[in-house]
């Protein structure tokens, strides 16, 4: 009876240590996920920030572009408004209304 005791004591343990490795397994499988999806998620977030770094520049250049062009103009109707030209004619050269030279100039 002793060694039948023994056996099935045994057998227990054997069952427990293989169930333990299997624990232990998918606990490493599950760390393993884990690590990946993290590492994947900040080389997401660092592609994306640098997308939208150059996404930002380039719509800042146009910007400024912009800007830069409407200044120019604005300084071409004020100087030729102080050569004396008229309002229609200086729309005309600019390539502006009458509406957009008057106020130009009352903004100057």
């Amino acid at each position: 009876m002793n060694a039948t005791i023994k056996q099935i004591d045994e057998e227990r343990r054997l069952r427990d240590m293989e169930m333990l490795h299997v624990y232990q397994m998918r606990e490493m499988a599950l760390a393993d996920y884990t690590s990946g999806m993290n590492n994947a998620r900040r080389e997401g977030f660092a592609i994306g920030d640098k997308r939208g770094e150059q996404r930002g520049i380039a719509i800042g250049k146009k910007q400024g572009i912009a800007i830069g062009e409407q200044r120019g103009i604005a300084k071409i109707v004020v100087n030729l408004r102080r050569l004396g030209l008229p309002v229609e004619e200086i729309a005309k050269y600019s390539q502006l209304s009458v509406e957009e030279v008057i106020s130009i100039l009352n903004n100057e």
